[in-house]
């Protein structure tokens, strides 16, 4: 799909307008994917404090684990893949997922998990279910069920092109953004309305 991922420094990361309708995605790379887990909250409350320029706020969860920011009119989705951190900082409430195929072997098997026999397509391949299981997680992660939802009861998102897909789930709509790639990585945004995006990777954030 168009667009790219722009590569700056932390101090380049973009103030964020309550007022404005947008999303920011930053990405982050370690040779150890522990290190990004262990660090992740850390990592998303840096980001945070320059986007809306309060040294005070802070991430937490709510009683179901999606991440909340109490009083900062923003919202926060965090995505974890191999050696990548996806941290999406937005003024509308969204649900965002990385991932790259771990398990070239078990996702012929998770596709048709996820998905009913009639929607399931012909001569399917690894990009497909990279692509269906994004956008189905980013959901679910929006709505703040987690995978305990069932992302087989989700209808398969039409991801065809960069312009936005309507979901209709739990009488809340969402809008589906299929993200640029990066490098071996497929990601996707849903977001409670359409709105700007920028897809950024942080170079420096986590340097020593």
């Amino acid at each position: 799909m168009r667009g790219k991922w722009r590569t700056i420094p932390f101090r380049e990361v973009p103030r964020i307008d309550r007022q404005d309708r947008l999303a920011c995605v930053f990405l982050l790379e370690h040779d150890a994917p522990a290190v990004l887990r262990a660090h992740s909250n850390a990592v998303a409350n840096r980001l945070l404090r320059r986007c809306v320029d309060e040294d005070e706020i802070s991430l937490h969860k709510d009683t179901r684990g999606k991440p909340l920011v109490s009083g900062s009119g923003v919202h926060v989705s965090l995505s974890h893949s191999g050696r990548c951190l996806a941290v999406a900082v937005s003024t509308v409430d969204l649900g965002m997922d990385i991932e790259s195929l771990r398990y070239p072997d078990k996702w012929p098997a998770l596709y048709r998990w996820i998905t009913a026999p009639g929607e399931q397509a012909e001569a399917a391949t690894g990009a497909d279910f990279l692509r269906v299981w994004t956008a189905k997680e980013a959901l679910v992660k929006a709505l703040g069920t987690g995978l305990d939802y069932g992302l087989h009861r989700l209808p398969v998102p039409t991801l065809d092109s960069p312009a936005y897909r309507r979901v209709r789930m739990e009488d809340r709509t969402y809008w589906l953004r299929p993200l640029p790639m990066w490098k071996d990585m497929v990601a996707c945004l849903a977001l409670e309305r359409p709105c700007t995006v920028h897809t950024l990777v942080v170079a420096d954030l986590l340097r020593p």
